[in-house]
């Protein structure tokens, strides 16, 4: 046992007799405890090889949506969660069920949280759209920061009520990439994770929101309408609260496994340089965006 996973354990029984106390406490002493272990030595653990500690996270975050939904309707699992991640996760449901409350929804049908975070709720057809749309965008801006994206879909509803999901995940970074070639000497790629987000090719060439095109030179500019003959192309889109935002790259994405990408070169600017190798031999040199960055500005 590492000197880490010992020190976890005999604090771990201090924090369970102060659990009388109210849960804000709880949570500022859970975390400055998670600092001290985390700048020791990082911990890779998961949290479910804490069990006290993994029910008291839990119940902190069962906490915060329980003041305006019925705690029956929230389900949380955070078995797949690692130690040093703790503080970061919990301050993102943090953000998320403080802008859920802000919405004053009629109802919340449930909350799923495990690796990611689905919320399904009603609000009143009668809403101030401009306020809901001015909390969504700082909420999304300051979840772009750690790579997680927000976004929502309209659901099928009342008269009376607009039934929406809100859905948050975390982008792993480099798991493997979306690689596509705008010409024969330039590639470019994406998080592999943000596939999740590619449109359904459509006839129509107009879009709901701000439309931006990768052109030959990698270089990024706003259009209005798009076509494309060969019909190859890819349409990233992102389903904002507070304005939807579509990316088009003239151009068929392949997928790269992470273990064919070396050599990730930092170029000073908003990109990185990834090179491809395919049996021993660096085949191509990929510009990496980093879509939440590019979303964030």
């Amino acid at each position: 046992m590492n000197e880490n996973v010992a020190l976890a354990k005999d604090v771990l029984d201090d924090l369970f007799l102060l659990s009388g106390e109210k849960e804000h406490a709880l949570y500022i002493r859970l975390n400055k405890i998670l600092d001290k272990m985390s700048s020791q030595n990082k911990l890779l653990n998961t949290i479910n090889s804490f069990p006290k500690i993994s029910r008291m996270t839990q119940a902190y975050i069962k906490s915060l949506f329980e003041s305006f939904c019925d705690g029956e309707k929230i389900n949380c699992s955070l078995k797949e969660l690692s130690m040093d991640e703790v503080d970061q996760f919990t301050h993102v449901i943090e953000l998320i069920s403080l802008m859920t409350k802000s919405f004053r929804p009629i109802q919340v049908n449930s909350v799923e949280i495990n690796q990611k975070v689905r919320i399904k709720l009603e609000l009143n057809r009668i809403v101030n759209e401009e306020a809901l749309r001015k909390i969504s965008y700082r909420v999304t801006k300051s979840l772009l920061k750690v790579n997680w994206l927000l976004t929502f879909k309209i659901l099928p509803g009342q008269d009376q009520a607009i039934c929406i999901e809100l859905n948050a995940q975390k982008i792993e970074k480099l798991n493997g990439i979306r690689a596509y070639e705008l010409s024969s000497d330039l590639w470019i790629g994406f998080d592999e994770a943000f596939s999740d987000f590619i449109e359904t090719r459509c006839e129509s060439n107009k879009f709901l929101g701000p439309t931006y095109l990768f052109d030959e030179s990698g270089h990024v500019r706003k259009v209005d309408e798009y076509f494309c003959e060969n019909n190859e192309y890819d349409i990233f889109h992102f389903n904002f609260l507070f304005r939807p935002i579509s990316f088009i790259i003239n151009s068929e994405g392949k997928n790269i496994p992470k273990t064919e990408l070396i050599d990730l070169v930092s170029t000073g600017c908003d990109t990185d340089i990834l090179q491809h190798e395919v049996n021993g031999n660096k085949s191509k040199n990929i510009f990496y965006f980093d879509f939440c960055k590019l979303l964030s500005l």
